[in-house]
This record gives C-alpha cells, structure tokens and sequence, in this order.
C-alpha cells in the first residue's frame, strides 16, 4: 500500500501538466462500479453432480462537487441483484434458488494532492447498508431475511481530467461491509460480514 501511495505521488510530480477541473465543477461518476458476474459451476461427488449457476449485478452510480481546488464530497449509491440456483442430479428435492438484493447508500470525501490534469487523491466513504434474501428450496418458500448494516471503504487513486468535459479514474479501494438481522422463524441471528480489496477503473462526465 505505501508503495503504491508513494508511485502515485512520483507519477504526478513528473506529468506536471495543469488543468484540473475548477471548483463547484459537479461529476456525475457511474462507470467505475458497474460489475457482472455470470458463471456455472459443476460439482461431482462420485456418479452425482451438482450444477451451481450464479447470476450478479451492481452498478453504483455517485454524484458530487469539487468545493475547492482538492475537495470533493458526493453521494454514492449501489445496487445489486444475484440469483443462484443449484440443481442436484440425484436429490431433487433439495434443488434450491437463492435471490439477493443489495442496496447501499452514503457520503463519500475525495482530497485531492495536486491541481493538475493528473491528480492522485485520497477516497473515504462510509454509508448504509440492506442485504434482502429470498430463498426458495423444492418449491417451498423459506423465510425472507432483511439484514441491515454499515459499510465504509478507504483508497487511494489517480484520476485523469479531459478538457474538462470527462475524467478517467483508477482506485485501489479497501471495502468492509456488515449486516445482520434476527430472524424469528428461526429464533437466531444471521449475519454477513464482507471485506476486502477491489480495483476499479471507470470514467465521470461533468455536469457544469
């Protein structure tokens, strides 16, 4: 991580080019969150199998202004859908689908460390969290859990400014999401506790 930090500041001082975006710029940012995860897996216990296909997809959207030279404070929403299904071969009554729907929404802070077309900067965000799952096994429903939760991340990353018009972004991020719910049909608690690290790559339009 210090490294990576002390590579992105070494980058900016040799590409001393200026042209940052003016404060009270607003940024509509989108791109950078949006994900897919489509895949089938196959698992085989003996003369028995089990095929396991997962569908996902987020996208968080975010908006924000520059207050100042290095400042800029937003709002970030995410959302994401996964289904699963898991098909057995030789149990049928134990095929089941899984749905989950994900919703976060929070501030986030950007300082930034130069004015210039190149400018690495700090991110820190923090926000609300709800995970909704309905589970469904051999045509029977199970109980639908809404869990609900924090999360927040910390980066650093290096964003590009194009005649003031568009950015291009790249964030090395660390995420931790937790979210939990007592569920009184089965008298216990249930949680989900996520973290670790993402990179993301995406672009920003400039509103004004």
């Amino acid at each position: 991580m210090k490294r990576f930090i002390l590579l992105t500041i070494l980058l900016s001082a040799i590409i001393a080019v200026n042209g940052q975006t003016l404060p009270r710029k607003i940024l509509l940012k989108g791109s950078s969150e949006l994900s897919g995860l489509f895949s089938t897996d196959t698992y085989e216990i003996g003369s028995n199998y089990i095929k396991s296909k997962t569908t996902q997809i987020k996208f968080q959207p975010s908006i924000g202004k520059f207050y100042s030279h290095f400042i800029f404070l937003g709002i970030y929403t995410e959302y994401g859908y996964q289904k699963q299904t898991e098909d057995y071969e030789e149990y049928e009554g134990n095929d089941s689908e899984t749905i989950t729907k994900m919703l976060s929404i929070g501030p986030f802070l950007r300082v930034y460390a130069a004015d210039m077309k190149f400018s690495p900067f700090l991110h820190l965000n923090i926000g609300y969290s709800r995970h909704s799952i309905e589970q469904e096994q051999d045509a029977t429903e199970n109980p639908k859990i809404k869990m609900d939760g924090l999360n927040y991340g910390v980066g650093v990353g290096m964003e590009y400014f194009i005649d003031k018009k568009f950015t291009f972004e790249f964030l090395l991020n660390y995420y931790h999401l937790s979210v939990s719910d007592y569920v009184e049909e089965i008298e216990d608690a249930v949680s989900i506790d996520n973290k670790g690290f993402e990179f993301r790559i995406g672009t920003s339009i400039i509103l004004n």
